[in-house]
C-alpha cells in the first residue's frame, strides 16, 4: 500500500508539470480517494484547469461518481473566472489561456457525449456566459419605433458600444477573444433581425441595412470569415432589402396618390394656386432612389424597378383623367391649366432622364414611361393651342375692325407662362409663335376689308411689331430670317414684279404648308396683280421643292380662306 501510494505522487507530479501520462505505462495503480483530491484542490487552485482535466480522465475508471464532482466543479470554477475576467477583473484574464486550453483538451480527448455534466457542452456554456455579457454590455438599450425612439442615435450608441468592448476585450480575453467575437456576430445578428421586424419607414429600413453592412465589415476585419456566419448575415441582407423594397414602394405610392389627389383637385377647381407640381412626387421619388445608389446594383435595380412602376400607374391615372375631365369641360379657357400639365411633364421627363442616364438603363417600363409622358404633354399643347385660340381671336379681330390694340394680351399670356416656370420650353415656344402668328394673318385675311383709317399694309405691319418683338427674344435667328409677318409685309409693301417675284419665292420655299389660296388672299389684299403676274406668282408654290426638315413651322396650316373668284385678285 505504501508502494501504492508512492506511484500516485509520481503521477501527479508529472501532471502538474504539464508531462503525459504514458499510454503504455502499465502498471495497474489504485488511486487513494483522499490523495486524488488533493492533488485536484491544488491544481483548481493555480487555475490548471487543462491538468485538472487529464487528472479527473485518469481517475474515471475507479471513481465515476467522484470525476462527475470534479467535472462539475472544475466547470464552475472556469466560469467564474470567465465571468470576473469579462468584468473587468484583470487578476484574473492571465487563466483565461488555462479555459481556452481545457476547452481545447475537451475537443481532443473527452468522450462524453450525452452526460448532461459532459465537458462536451461547455462550449455552449462559454457563448452563453458571453453572450449574456454582450448582452449586458454592449446591447443596452432596447429599441421601440412605437415610443418614437430615434433609430439613427440608438444605432450611434450600438456602434459605440461595440467599438469601446471589442477594444477593451482585445487584450484582455487573449485566446478567447476570438469566442467573444463569434458570439457578438451573433447577438449582433438577432438584435438587427430584431430591429428588421419594427415598423420602420422607408429611410429607416436603409440606415438599418446600411448600418447592418458597415458593422458586418468591422467584424469581418477583426474575426475570419465564418461561411455559417456569412450565410446567416446574407439571409438578414435578403430580408431587410425585401423590407426596403415594400416600404420604398409605400412610400412612393403615398406620394402619388396624394399628388393625384391634389392635382385632380386643382383642376377641377381651375384657380391659380397653389403651387402642386409633380416636384412633390418626384422629389420623393428621387430620394428613394438616391438612399440605396451606393448598396449594390441588385438593390439599386430592385427599388428602380419599384419606383418606374409607381410613376407608370401614376402617369396612367394621371392621363385617363385629363382625357375624362380636362378635355371634355371648358377648362382651356384658362391658359393655367394647360401650362401646368406641360410643366408637369417637364419635370417628369427631366427627372427621369437623370435617373436613366445615372443608371444608364433604358429599360422597356422606363421607355412606356417615356411615350405616356409624350402623350400627356400632346395633350397638354393641344388644349393649349385651343386656349390661345380663344384667347387671341376676338383681341386680333377687334384690332383690325377697330384699331384696339392686343399688347395687354400678350402680356398676360408671358405673365402666365412665366409664372408656370416654363418660358424656355421649346414645345410651347413653337406652340405660342404658330398659333399666334397664325391667328393674326387668319384675322388679317377675314376682316382686312374692315380697315379704315391706314393702309392696309400698315395695319398689317403696326399690329405685327408687337409680335416681332414680343418673339424676338424666344425664338432663333433662323426663325425670324423665315418671319411670316415680315414676308407678308414685304409683299404687301413691294413696289415692282421682281423684288415681289423674289420675295414670294423664298416665302413659298421657307413655308412649305403655304397654300395656293393663302397666296391668292395676300395678293387679292395688295392688289394691282394682274391675271398672268399672278398665274405666274403662284408657279413659285407650285414647283417648290420639299422641305423634310423635322423640326418645321407650320403658320398656315389651319388658316382657312374663303373661297373666291381666281380673278378678283386683278383690281
Amino acid at each position: 500500500m505504501k508502494q501504492l501510494g508512492e506511484e500516485f505522487k509520481k503521477i501527479c507530479a508529472e501532471i502538474i508539470r504539464g508531462t503525459h501520462f504514458k499510454k503504455n505505462y502499465t502498471t495497474k495503480v489504485y488511486v487513494d480517494q483522499e490523495a486524488s483530491s488533493e492533488t485536484f484542490s491544488e491544481l483548481m487552485s493555480k487555475k490548471l484547469y487543462r491538468e485538472a482535466c487529464t487528472l479527473i480522465s485518469r481517475l474515471e475508471q475507479t471513481a465515476v461518481e467522484t470525476t462527475v464532482t470534479m467535472f462539475q466543479e472544475l466547470a464552475f470554477d472556469m466560469w467564474e473566472t470567465v465571468e470576473k475576467a469579462l468584468n473587468g477583473d484583470q487578476s484574473l484574464c492571465v487563466h483565461l489561456k488555462s479555459v481556452a486550453d481545457c476547452l481545447q483538451w475537451v475537443k481532443e480527448e473527452s468522450d462524453h457525449e450525452d452526460a448532461q455534466w459532459s465537458p462536451k457542452s461547455w462550449d455552449n456554456t462559454l457563448e452563453e456566459l458571453i453572450s449574456k455579457h454582450i448582452r449586458e454590455q454592449v446591447l443596452t438599450h432596447e429599441y421601440k419605433r412605437k415610443a418614437k425612439m430615434n433609430l439613427k442615435r440608438h444605432l450611434e450608441i450600438l456602434e459605440g458600444n461595440t467599438l469601446r468592448n471589442i477594444n477593451k476585450n482585445k487584450s484582455l480575453l487573449g485566446d478567447l477573444f476570438i469566442v467573444y467575437l463569434e458570439c457578438l456576430s451573433v447577438c449582433m445578428l438577432q438584435h438587427l433581425s430584431s430591429l428588421a421586424k419594427e415598423d420602420l419607414n422607408y429611410e429607416e429600413s436603409v440606415l438599418l441595412y446600411r448600418w447592418g453592412i458597415e458593422e458586418h465589415w468591422r467584424q469581418v476585419f477583426c474575426l475570419k470569415e465564418s461561411n455559417a456566419f456569412d450565410a446567416l448575415f446574407n439571409k438578414w441582407l435578403n430580408d431587410t432589402a425585401s423590407k426596403i423594397i415594400s416600404t420604398g414602394k409605400k412610400t412612393i405610392y403615398t406620394a402619388r396618390r396624394e399628388m393625384l389627389e391634389e392635382e385632380m383637385k386643382w383642376n377641377i377647381q381651375q384657380e391659380p394656386g397653389p403651387e402642386c407640381n409633380f416636384n412633390g412626387l418626384l422629389k420623393e421619388a428621387m430620394d428613394v432612389l438616391k438612399a440605396v445608389e451606393d448598396l449594390g446594383d441588385k438593390l439599386v435595380s430592385d427599388v428602380r424597378g419599384v419606383f418606374l412602376d409607381e410613376v407608370l400607374q401614376f402617369l396612367k391615372r394621371y392621363n385617363t383623367f385629363l382625357e375624362a375631365k380636362v378635355e371634355r369641360s371648358d377648362s382651356g379657357k384658362q391658359l393655367c391649366v394647360p401650362l401646368r400639365i406641360v410643366k408637369n411633364c417637364q419635370i417628369l421627363r427631366n427627372t427621369l432622364e437623370d435617373v436613366g442616364d445615372t443608371l444608364r438603363v433604358k429599360s422597356t417600363l422606363y421607355l412606356e414611361i417615356i411615350n405616356i409622358i409624350h402623350e400627356i404633354e400632346d395633350r397638354g399643347i393641344k388644349l393649349f393651342s385651343a386656349t390661345l385660340k380663344l384667347t387671341f381671336k376676338k383681341p386680333f379681330k377687334n384690332y383690325f375692325t377697330d384699331n384696339i390694340k392686343f399688347k395687354d394680351v400678350l402680356q398676360e399670356l408671358q405673365n402666365s407662362i412665366e409664372h408656370a416656370g416654363i418660358q424656355n420650353n421649346k414645345i410651347v415656344i413653337k406652340t405660342e409663335l404658330c398659333v399666334i402668328v397664325g391667328l393674326y394673318i387668319q384675322a388679317f385675311f377675314n376682316y382686312s376689308n374692315k380697315i379704315e383709317g391706314t393702309s392696309k399694309a400698315e395695319a398689317f405691319m403696326n399690329g405685327s411689331k408687337p409680335l416681332q418683338n414680343f418673339f424676338q427674344s424666344l425664338v432663333s435667328d433662323e426663325v425670324k430670317r423665315k418671319d411670316p409677318l415680315q414676308y407678308i409685309i414685304n409683299i404687301l409693301n413691294s413696289q415692282d414684279s421682281k423684288s415681289l417675284e423674289t420675295t414670294i419665292a423664298f416665302f413659298s420655299n421657307d413655308h412649305q404648308d403655304l397654300r395656293e389660296e393663302h397666296l391668292n388672299a395676300i395678293l387679292k389684299i395688295k392688289g394691282n396683280i394682274s391675271f398672268t403676274e399672278k398665274k405666274r406668282l403662284v408657279y413659285f408654290i407650285k414647283h417648290r421643292k420639299s422641305d423634310h426638315q423635322e423640326d418645321k413651322l407650320f403658320f398656315f396650316r389651319d388658316i382657312k380662306v374663303k373661297p373666291f373668284c381666281p380673278w378678283c385678285c386683278v383690281s
